[in-house]
């Protein structure tokens, strides 16, 4: 089942960011997310794929690190692990 969670407003300058989970290691307590970053607005290029100036999105430390997007370059999908801190595994895949 695909779920879609929608956070944040419709503003003409924002960033859009849409992340799908692409596999989940319950055992290695990691899962990883697919991530692609949309500038908006004023902040992207005419293409709407690149932002007008460098784009740093900051992450929480389960993620490990921030993911930084140069100005006038194209935005690509970056495959973004994450750690998984609580739970137990018997959960997986029967928790919410």
């Amino acid at each position: 089942m695909d779920t879609r969670n929608r956070a944040g407003g419709a503003a003409p300058d924002r960033v859009d960011i849409d992340a799908s989970v692409q596999r989940v290691d319950a055992a290695c307590r990691e899962l990883v997310l697919r991530v692609l970053v949309t500038p908006r607005g004023t902040l992207a290029e005419a293409d709407g794929f690149s932002p007008a100036r460098t784009l740093t999105m900051q992450n929480s430390s389960s993620i490990r690190r921030d993911l930084t997007f140069p100005a006038h370059s194209r935005i690509a999908t970056v495959d973004v692990p994450v750690t998984l801190t609580s739970g137990s595994i018997t959960d997986y895949p029967f928790d919410a």
